[in-house]
């Protein structure tokens, strides 16, 4: 997912910027969803694309749907 022109989100900026609203720092979230906080970086600077069961549970954790996280603006 990575953006030529850098106007549109990447999945990592929107988990970024949803984890942020919510309050929670990166190894808070890694808690909640049982993975390290490397991952959580990786997935925020899109090194890393989470599997679709740590993406649902991103979202959940994170108060926002799937389609909120993939989809460009």
């Amino acid at each position: 997912m990575s953006i030529k022109d850098g106007a549109k989100e990447t999945l990592g900026k929107k988990v970024r910027e949803y984890r942020t609203k919510r309050g929670l720092d990166q190894r808070e979230l890694a808690l909640i969803l049982g993975v390290s906080s490397p991952t959580i970086s990786n997935i925020e600077r899109d090194k890393k694309t989470p599997s679709l069961k740590t993406l649902v549970k991103i979202a959940k954790a994170l108060h926002c749907s799937i389609n909120d996280l993939v989809n460009e603006d």
